[in-house]
């Protein structure tokens, strides 16, 4: 695919990361990321005016098996950006400078493309309006925080039912 292709989805990605002029954007990105897909949004985030940089990085294992701890170029990079896009595969869950409730002590946006760092994904999925998007979301949140249980059944005997949980309000950047 083309980077021409990939620009209806990359255009979601940006607005919903909210890059703008003036901001420092990483694009954590594993060797094995699709070079289409880093070149479509850095050209994005750089025709919003933005400051971009990628940083590649040896791919990350499932479980963290083989790699512990990140290069301190990872988190240094990570903590002087705005916004950070990661087209990592697993560096948010099996990572412990980059796991998730770290990512949130963290000043920068972040967004996560996990398994999603492709071409097809971008050309296809992400091309959903993000207004529509944000309108579903803000129902399903209501709902699920008027819930004091949740139930998922289906036709092959999976039977699941959260109680207990809590919501974290989202809104629209």
């Amino acid at each position: 695919m083309s980077i021409t292709e990939l620009m209806p989805g990359v255009y979601n990605l940006l607005e919903y990361a909210a890059v703008a002029a003036g901001k420092q954007v990483l694009i954590l990105a594993e060797h094995s990321t699709d070079p289409v897909v880093i070149q479509a949004i850095a050209a994005a985030a750089a025709y919003r005016n933005a400051d971009v940089h990628v940083l590649s990085t040896a791919p990350f294992s499932a479980g963290g098996w083989d790699r512990a701890t990140p290069s301190p170029l990872l988190p240094a990079a990570h903590g002087a950006a705005d916004v950070v896009i990661s087209l990592t595969w697993w560096g948010e869950v099996h990572t412990p400078h980059l796991f998730f409730d770290e990512i949130a002590k963290r000043r920068a946006r972040f967004v996560s493309l996990h398994q999603t760092a492709t071409a097809a994904a971008l050309s296809t999925g992400a091309r959903f309006p993000l207004d529509l998007y944000f309108a579903l979301e803000a129902r399903a949140t209501a709902q699920l925080a008027a819930a004091d249980e949740v139930r998922v059944t289906t036709a092959l005997n999976t039977d699941v039912t959260f109680r207990n949980f809590t919501t974290a309000g989202h809104h629209a950047p």
